[in-house]
């Protein structure tokens, strides 16, 4: 769901349909494709209207948190 600032304090909420896994890929193949289309929605959302994008959290973690 994305939510998009209006006029006057008002908002406009977008409802996404659930996205569905591929049920012929698994594993690794599995996961980078269902990300691929969670972020190609965030890039769609940020290329139309960049100045309402804001992320709540850390998504990416700081270097000395990476997993090796």
């Amino acid at each position: 769901m994305i939510c998009y600032r209006k006029k006057n304090n008002e908002y406009h909420l977008k409802i996404y349909p659930p996205l569905e896994a591929d049920a012929d890929l698994k594993g690794e193949a599995a996961k980078f494709n269902f990300l691929s289309k969670m972020n190609q929605i965030f890039e769609d959302w940020i290329q139309k209207t960049p100045g309402q994008w804001m992320w709540y959290h850390r998504r990416w973690p700081k270097r000395s948190d990476r997993y090796f």
